[in-house]
């Protein structure tokens, strides 16, 4: 819808349109963040963001880096024991805050049964599968959706419509996919193993194990 109504005006109303569509969006998610905090019994919640009163006024560089989140990083074993000390330290509540947020969205996670069919194929050698190791897989599946749906609306969602009403690098294409990947993926172009190979780690492998060819 909002592409259409983009689209149909001239060239001098678009940048207003998205000014005022993007502060729309963050409005909405900071209500829904509010709504949901309070169901938790917090009746405080932290802004995610602070709004410039116009469009003219972003937000200062303190409050906006104060309150700045990224994308977590991929939680696993591996990764944690090669990049130890890499939680990160700005998000604006803990994990297990998190999780109660995300357990008020589970039934908007569940997986319909040709998924579950394909799961039970995929993870199951035998035809007849614990009906209980079964369930637990698919809860644990539908919970981590759940968390990674609530974490990207809250996270990656209000970041990137933040950037719009700053104005932050959004009028060309391939300069806000790059900030995109390098500022909420952590992958940034210019490290082509997307942070596996930092300088300050040591593998005890010769070299890293990165073979180089000049």
């Amino acid at each position: 819808m909002a592409t259409k109504q983009y689209s149909k005006l001239g060239k001098s109303q678009q940048e207003a349109f998205l000014q005022k569509y993007h502060r729309d969006r963050l409005k909405a998610i900071q209500t829904q963040w509010t709504a949901d905090l309070s169901k938790l019994g917090i009746q405080s919640p932290p802004k995610l963001v602070e709004l410039p009163s116009n469009s003219s006024e972003p937000p200062n560089a303190t409050v906006a880096g104060s309150l700045a989140v990224t994308k977590m990083r991929v939680e696993s074993p591996l990764l944690n024991t090669l990049q130890p000390g890499q939680n990160n330290p700005s998000e604006i509540t803990d994990q297990a805050t998190w999780n109660r947020i995300a357990r008020l969205y589970t039934s908007d996670a569940k997986l319909d049964q040709n998924s579950i069919a394909l799961m039970r194929a995929k993870k199951f050698q035998s035809a007849n599968p614990q009906k209980d190791g079964l369930a637990r897989l698919v809860s644990n599946f539908e919970t981590a959706i759940a968390l990674d749906t609530v974490r990207n609306e809250y996270m990656l969602h209000r970041q990137i419509h933040q950037w719009f009403v700053q104005g932050n690098q959004t009028s060309n294409l391939d300069t806000l996919n790059e900030k995109v990947y390098a500022k909420l993926f952590l992958t940034p172009s210019s490290d082509p193993w997307l942070g596996l190979a930092p300088d300050d780690v040591y593998s005890a492998i010769d070299n890293d194990g990165v073979n180089r060819h000049d």
